[in-house]
């Protein structure tokens, strides 16, 4: 019995972890860099299906994409902003969260810009 009972916290201990470390965006903001023609800081913005970049400092609307995620891939697409992307073409990008950063990789974006614009040393909540 004991032994069944043991089982059965390593079991909910297990889950429990495992749900913990499933990536969420939703209601989220990250501060850092936006490379461009002339870099700025940025500040992302996640609602429950898409995200905007802003102008830090001056709280300039610079771009609205819609997102969708999957364990940790990222997938956008613009819905609307001064970036040359169309609104048809589709990037894909791996995250992560760790100790409060929040770091976005190109996988494939036919975007070339935008590949280009998320940066390296990622984005404080």
């Amino acid at each position: 019995m004991k032994k069944i009972f043991f089982a059965l916290l390593v079991t909910i201990g297990l889950c429990n972890a495992t749900h913990a470390q499933q990536l969420t965006l939703t209601n989220t903001s990250w501060k850092g860099i936006i490379s461009a023609q002339n870099d700025f800081a940025a500040i992302l913005t996640f609602s429950k299906d898409t995200f905007q970049v802003a102008m830090a400092e001056e709280n300039v609307l610079i771009e609205t994409m819609s997102y969708s995620l999957k364990g940790d891939t990222l997938t956008v697409r613009k819905i609307a902003g001064g970036s040359p992307c169309d609104d048809t073409t589709i990037g894909t990008y791996k995250i992560a969260i760790k100790n409060d950063i929040f770091y976005i990789t190109v996988i494939t974006d036919e975007c070339m810009e935008r590949s280009m614009a998320f940066s390296a040393a990622g984005y404080k909540k």
